[in-house]
């Protein structure tokens, strides 16, 4: 009933968006934060703000001529601007957190969180001591707003029910983000041109790859998911159909022709089978069912051949890359372009970086990870950044040795290291991940909600080893 609802819904917005005009859509959307607001079932509007801000098929994404419908603007009071949908969604968020919280918040990670809080302020205040433009000040604050819900994400899912109802009517999805994607490869045009907006596709010059960029986050989401659930010891969805969500998801990061993104699943397929491997009916059935999938996929389904190929000829270009050539056979400006360019300026003020600065703005590249967040926050953030991602991986290893067996949890939260290995490569490959400025707000919820679920499964995985302990007893 709840995922119907959420179709309904996600169509209801699809039609005010792109059929009605500005007022009526402000007006629809407006009454969606309202029922967020007063409704109990926090995680089935969590998914569809998910799905609004990562839609697939080019829907909700301005052109070129930017006049193509988008999420709806709301009038700013103080006249500095229009706020977005996303923006007001947050705000929602943080106040219902607020307003109905019973308990208080108590965080695994709660130390580092703050220690890079406090170097966000410090990194706003030290901005004035270079050029500032006061519009890009109120950006990067703007910007600063989706790390808001590391405090409201953890309120307004409080139970295990609601990560495991949340995964639910995410899933799903897989499927549509898949359709829009053999859409694109099939016809060579966006999904919204249904809907009589012109999107132009995004291709690689050099080989003519299709880059079927669609939903990526939501989709590396619905890739731990399935892997978490695979792991999860007390099954709460079918195994067959967690298999199929970890082809679909994984043929979906190549249709992107991303070499990082496809880099990072390869690894974290790998280490998925290699944590099923102590269990062989299960690596045999893990291993078998998805790459049966796949063969048919590609045996029978030429335009899933064909991008198939291109991405892999395009991966293989990282075999260049070991052999001396810095351009990867003139496919990677990263390294001999971009990186270069923000490091130049990062030699300026290496301690602290430029924090929000007009010089911050004027060089930030944020396709090359690791350089644009020393640009932004020096050495000294890089370093604060640093000692989280090492705390993080360090606390879900020593939680894990100090399960036991029979713990629902013991192999599953291990995704979450996995994750992290895959988004830490994609950060520093092709996209910023971590930064003290989230840009994107579809990211923002990614990144958050990625080490919200961490935290929460930690915590859960304690509470389970005691009760198994008094068990045994």
């Amino acid at each position: 009933m709840e995922l119907l609802l959420l179709v309904i819904l996600y169509s209801g917005c699809i039609f005010a968006s792109y059929f009605t005009s500005a007022i009526v859509q402000q007006f629809a959307f407006a009454i969606i934060i309202l029922l967020f607001f007063r409704s109990s079932k926090s995680y089935f509007w969590l998914v569809l703000f998910f799905m609004l801000l990562d839609a697939p098929g080019g829907m909700f994404t301005p052109n070129e001529s930017g006049i193509a419908p988008t999420l709806p603007l709301f009038p700013f009071i103080l006249g500095i601007r229009d706020i977005n949908f996303a923006e007001v969604f947050i705000l929602a968020m943080i106040g219902k957190a607020i307003y109905y919280k019973r308990e208080k918040l108590n965080l695994v990670f709660q130390f580092q969180y703050l220690l890079l809080l406090a170097y966000l302020i410090f990194l706003i205040i030290t901005s004035f001591s270079f050029s500032l433009d006061l519009m890009k000040l109120f950006r990067s604050i703007r910007e600063i707003l989706p790390y808001t819900m590391l405090i409201s994400i953890p309120l307004l899912l409080k139970k295990e029910n609601d990560y495991i109802s949340f995964f639910f009517l995410l899933f799903p999805f897989c499927f549509f983000v898949f359709f829009c994607q053999i859409y694109e490869l099939a016809l060579n045009q966006k999904f919204v041109t249904l809907f009589g907006v012109n999107i132009e596709m995004l291709t690689d010059g050099k080989d003519g790859l299709v880059r079927a960029i669609n939903s990526g986050s939501a989709i590396f989401t619905m890739l731990y998911g399935s892997m978490f659930f695979l792991l999860l010891k007390k099954k709460v969805f079918n195994q067959i159909y967690l298999l199929v969500l970890l082809v679909l998801c994984t043929i979906s990061i190549f249709f992107g022709g991303t070499r990082g993104w496809e880099i990072a699943i390869g690894l974290m397929l790998f280490l998925f089978f290699l944590i099923r491997a102590k269990n062989p009916s299960k690596m045999a059935s893990g291993i078998l069912i998805p790459l049966t999938l796949i063969i048919l996929l590609y045996a029978y389904i030429p335009v899933i051949q064909k991008q198939i190929d291109r991405s892999w000829e395009k991966l293989t270009t990282v075999q260049k890359l070991v052999e001396g050539d810095d351009t990867a056979d003139g496919t990677l400006s990263r390294i001999d372009e971009r990186g270069p360019r923000v490091m130049k300026k990062f030699s300026e003020s290496p301690i602290i970086g430029f924090g929000f600065s007009d010089d911050y703005w004027h060089y930030a590249d944020q396709h090359v990870g690791n350089h644009n967040l020393l640009l932004n926050a020096g050495i000294l953030g890089f370093l604060i950044f640093a000692f989280f991602w090492v705390y993080f991986i360090r606390k879900i290893l020593k939680t894990y040795f100090s399960l036991s067996h029979g713990n629902n949890y013991k192999q599953s939260i291990l995704i979450f290291v996995i994750g992290f290995l895959g988004i830490f490569i994609i950060h520093s490959s092709s996209m910023q991940m971590f930064t003290y400025t989230v840009g994107y707000f579809y990211r923002g919820f990614f990144i958050v909600f990625f080490f919200s679920m961490a935290d929460f499964y930690l915590k859960e995985s304690m509470k389970n080893e005691e009760s198994f302990i008094q068990i045994m007893k």
